[in-house]
């Protein structure tokens, strides 16, 4: 509940009926009687005041017509203090009902008129009013501007009681404006001025608002509890309904609800003793809420039918939606799910109600500001009308004038808008020419980078593969020999995409020549083909080759054209899933060999085949399948250098089809039938390797046995190493792919998971998130084992909620390290987690972490709904909007709306990059965003990109 509706209306509201009981129906008669016998103009408008001060409260549309009436007389007989006085009360009326623009004129015609009358008493009250209505409409300067006016001229004239009013209402204004310091230092002001006076019949309520600034729970307690006292001291035990509901609020936040529930007995009895309905229910739903996080769900169930019977019976809207959210819980706690999924339809209508309402009043507001508007343009057209009678002679002249300033004017905005338009297209033209310098700068400086990453690293390479090739022939151990394979292999495919891209910087530089040799096309395609037999095999895929042209020897760079056609035959076989086929066609026409390569898997979408040539792009769909964005941006170029062309068909799910079409000259075979054959490299002698000692951990033993250990990995060889060099100190089970992980966590326990990211059928971030679901597994140790070294990557692994990130290549030292110390830290955990299993969840988690979780969880249930907004989610945090926008900037740094729309966009950007929604308006109105531009807008600023550009 916002710090001045709480507290306004309990200072000056409740103090109000207090007096007008005491006078009673009785005097109220008496007045309207004397009124009307009265024949003094100024002492029947007295006493008319009086009575519509009286209706204020109890009749404000009564008080409305006196206060017309008395306008209408105090202008007949130039009354005008009678005039602001009428004006005053009406103004108060309307501000109260939320009519600000109305109750803003007059106002401000109060204090023009007492201003004109030199009435500072009357100055004083216009200025108030002027503030508290800015301050609903959040024009928050002009309002402390005349609340600070209005308590200095209070201070200056001795009206103490006057100036600590607008001090109070001055610090609510700051409350609003999220600035608690000066909030607590205009409130504390208050009160000392009214302690100055010995007046402590306003004390309590003061001192309650203040405890509400203060933050620290201990010090808002002794507050309270001063306010207390000042109400049995001072005999004003009205307040005491709002200050047992504040007690009990702390004891709650505290955890002590022993004393939260006396307190809001307390405050129940109360509200019933002096009927004040609204703090009933309040009281009402507080002890059922309380009971309900005691989980004594019979008590809560009393209490808050109880209050919802009240709040039905007095249309109490907010107070209805947070009974039935609380009577949704009670009954799913009871398993009575039908009528729990009952009151939670009734909140959510009772939500829509109060959210109607709250569009038709700012509709009313809109309504009346243009009516406002209309008249003050008709009161200065009949201004004008009546200066133009009056100056007839001027007429011409005034005319003459303005239509010249007229002129002159437009002229000028003529010219300046040429202007503007002018430097707009000039800084236009100057962006797209910096954006095009700085894109070519950016591949010159990506190529250079991959260029001179690749030279650095092919010395070292070299120097793994030239010992090792040594150490093969040293060692006899077939263990140790079968582990010196997998590293030679993957070295050597290493070594492979280095060359790669030095031969794509050799292209682009012009330093690329070819180097043509004879060459047995047949054998040379058929030895190139069926290498990947074994690999088509493993993936069971059907590799097919339909060699047409015969044998024939060509003159040709064996080793450009080899390189094409294994990147060929290496995509179509990545990208082809189990059970398909990949097949190679050589046809011959003239002088041109056609080389096609077709697989039956998923296909290049239309819009990527101008990219799927450029070097570094790597088309984003389906499952993560790795690469570098090199291969086909190398062959292209080769096939180029070779005077030859490279093109690609494909529809998405029908397959790709690669066509190379290259010009090559017939000779005849030489006696030798000379084959491309295979660079070896040279050994070179660098040295005696070092030997790196094997980590030594102390063994962990689970219930007698080693930990059982789940290795995910779909690459056969680096699966078969990972068991070696782990099976030593764990109980290793190979899985080939998430699914099959899947299936061995259901049948077994583990203690770990290692997982690859890029596998088939399901990736490690699928397979992480799949595990997630289950919280058994939730809770095991998760490692992504993966050559995918992008913090985007890190990121979404975090997020997902890994445990641990290694890149290849890694140190087998530091695999095991880490996957014991993955173990380790569970264990110590499982461990502390039974000591501290008692304590309560708010000690487990800050309460800073708790509302920001539970705001985003709200923001995210209502995601899709385009109307979802600051008030609703106030509500389903159970905060006032300004208390919401105050922690959350706080905490955030945001405001209530820009959070809302944070996670609108983070949860877009989640959609279009994982490819959830096939278009960019799919995922707009998924994150209930309808406007096409804004959600553009918004998107770029945030991102940096057009969301098109992820898809």
């Amino acid at each position: 509940m916002r710090l001045k509706s709480c507290y306004v209306k309990q200072l000056w509201l409740v103090v109000g009926l207090f007096c007008f009981l005491q006078k009673g129906n009785a005097q109220l008669d008496s007045l309207i009687q004397v009124a009307t016998s009265l024949t003094n103009g100024k002492e029947k408008i007295d006493t008319w005041i009086l009575i519509a001060n009286i209706y204020n409260e109890t009749n404000p549309d009564k008080s409305v017509l006196y206060c017309d009436s008395i306008i209408q007389l105090s202008e007949e007989i130039r009354y005008h203090r009678g005039k602001n006085s009428a004006i005053g009360i009406k103004g108060n009326i309307l501000h109260r009902r939320g009519q600000n623009i109305e109750a803003l004129s007059l106002a401000k015609e109060g204090l023009e008129l007492a201003v004109m009358e030199k009435d500072t008493s009357m100055i004083i009250l216009r200025e108030n009013l002027l503030g508290m209505i800015y301050s609903d409409l959040e024009l928050y300067d002009l309002s402390s501007t005349h609340l600070l006016q209005c308590a200095l001229l209070s201070e200056k004239e001795g009206s103490i009681s006057k100036a600590a009013i607008a001090y109070y209402n001055l610090g609510t204004v700051f409350f609003d404006m999220d600035d608690n310091s000066n909030a607590r230092k205009y409130v504390s002001l208050a009160i000392e001025l009214l302690e100055s006076v010995d007046d402590y019949s306003k004390h309590c309520p003061l001192i309650d608002a203040l405890a509400s600034l203060t933050e620290d729970p201990e010090e808002a307690r002794q507050l309270y509890l001063d306010a207390k006292r000042y109400c049995e001291e001072n005999d004003t035990p009205y307040f005491l309904t709002t200050i047992y509901n504040s007690l009990g609020v702390n004891a709650k936040n505290k955890g002590n609800y022993e004393e939260a529930l006396k307190n809001y007995h307390f405050s129940l009895q109360y509200a019933r003793r002096f009927e004040v309905r609204e703090y009933e229910i309040h009281a009402l739903t507080n002890l059922g809420e309380a009971f309900l996080e005691m989980e004594q769900l019979d008590s809560a169930l009393f209490y808050i039918q109880k209050g919802e019977a009240l709040a039905f019976e007095s249309n109490y809207q907010e107070s209805l939606q947070k009974i039935y959210q609380h009577l949704g819980d009670i009954y799913t706690e009871q398993g009575n799910f039908e009528l729990a999924n009952s009151y939670n339809i009734k909140a959510f209508d009772v939500r829509d109600s109060l959210y109607s309402s709250q569009v038709e009043q700012q509709i009313q507001i809109n309504a009346e500001q243009f009516q406002l508007e209309r008249k003050e343009r008709q009161i200065a057209e009949q201004e004008l009308e009546i200066s133009r009678q009056q100056n007839a002679r001027n007429r011409m002249l005034i005319i003459g004038i303005l239509l010249l300033t007229a002129i002159t004017s437009a002229y000028q905005w003529y010219l300046r808008r040429q202007q503007i338009q002018k430097q707009k297209a000039e800084l236009a033209y100057a962006q797209q020419q910096a954006e095009a310098d700085r894109l070519r700068e950016l591949d010159e400086l990506k190529t250079n980078f991959f260029t001179n990453i690749s030279h650095e690293l092919r010395t070292p390479l070299t120097l793994i593969l030239s010992p090792l090739a040594d150490l093969q022939n040293s060692i006899k151990a077939i263990p140790i020999r079968e582990k010196l394979s997998v590293i030679k292999t993957n070295a050597q495919r290493l070594l492979g995409l280095v060359n790669e891209i030095m031969d794509l910087a050799k292209v682009e530089a012009g330093k690329l020549e070819l180097q043509r040799s004879k060459v047995n096309l047949e054998e040379f395609v058929k030895r190139n083909v069926f290498s990947f037999e074994s690999l088509a095999q493993i993936r069971r895929i059907q590799l097919e080759l339909d060699y047409m042209p015969g044998t024939v020897t060509v003159m040709v760079d064996r080793d450009k054209l080899e390189k094409i056609i294994q990147n060929l035959l290496s995509n179509a076989i990545k990208y082809t899933k189990a059970g398909g086929k990949v097949s190679v066609r050589v046809n011959r026409e003239a002088d041109d060999f056609i080389f096609e390569v077709e697989d039956t898997g998923q296909g290049i979408a239309t819009e990527n085949f101008s990219r799927v040539f450029e070097r570094f792009y790597q088309a984003k769909q389906g499952s993560l399948q790795g690469g570098t964005g090199v291969g086909l941006a190398l062959s292209r170029e080769l096939a180029e250098l070779m005077q030859g062309a490279l093109t690609v068909k494909s529809e998405i799910g029908e397959g790709s089809t690669f066509t190379l079409s290259v010009p090559l000259h017939v000779v005849e075979a030489n006696q030798e039938g000379e084959l491309a054959g295979v660079v070896e490299l040279a050994d070179d002698d660098v040295g005696e390797a070092k030997k790196s000692s094997s980590a030594v951990f102390a063994p962990i033993a689970i219930a007698g046995e080693k930990p059982r250990l789940l290795i995910v990995e779909d690459n056969p060889d680096m699966g078969k190493y990972l068991v070696q060099v782990l099976s030593e100190y764990y109980q290793c089970v190979l899985a080939s792919d998430g699914e099959e992980a899947l299936k061995q966590l259901r049948n077994s326990r583990f203690d770990c998971i290692t997982s690859d990211v890029m596998m088939p059928n399901m990736d490690g971030f699928e397979l992480r998130a799949a595990i997630n679901q289950n919280q058994d597994w939730k809770q095991i140790p998760f490692l992504l084992l993966t050559a995918r070294n992008l913090e985007d990557d890190k990121i979404q692994g975090f997020q997902l909620g890994i445990d641990d990130y290694v890149t290849k290549p890694f140190s087998t030292r530091e695999l095991q390290a880490r996957i014991h110390n993955l173990i380790v830290n569970k264990l110590e955990r499982e461990a502390f987690a039974k000591k501290e299993k008692e304590a309560p969840e708010e000690e487990r988690l800050s309460v800073e972490q708790q509302f920001l979780a539970q705001a985003e969880t709200v923001v995210i249930e209502n995601i899709s709904n385009p109307q979802f907004g600051v008030e609703d989610l106030a509500r389903g945090v159970n905060y006032s909007s300004k208390q919401l926008g105050r922690l959350l900037k706080k905490h955030t740094g945001l405001t209530s709306v820009n959070f809302i729309l944070e996670v609108r966009l983070q949860k877009a950007r989640e959609l279009l990059e994982r490819r959830l929604c096939a278009t960019v308006l799919e995922a707009q109105v998924e994150v209930g965003i309808s406007s096409n531009s804004y959600f553009t807008k918004k998107f770029t600023e945030r991102f940096g990109k057009n969301p098109s550009e992820l898809l």
